[in-house]
């Protein structure tokens, strides 16, 4: 099984070789995701500072995707 190193070698290289199209709709995917985890949070839970950080976990992950893709398409 890969490591976490060769997983993210293999997703860059498919991010330098991909069209300016997708990767705009790789970015927006991201942000469309960003925003229904962050909606996804039910502020009336006993819970909910667990989820939120949760999500703010998943969310940061999705933002660092997001601008590598914006990082690519600048080069």
């Amino acid at each position: 099984m890969p490591d976490e190193d060769e997983c993210r070698e293999f997703v860059m290289k498919d991010i330098k070789e991909a069209s300016d199209k997708y990767l705009i709709y790789s970015a927006f995917n991201a942000i469309n995701k960003i925003y229904a985890l962050e909606y996804s949070v039910d502020f009336s839970g006993d819970d909910y500072l667990k989820q939120t950080a949760l999500v703010r976990t998943k969310c940061r992950e999705l933002l660092e995707n997001a601008d590598i893709v914006m990082d690519e398409m600048i080069k």
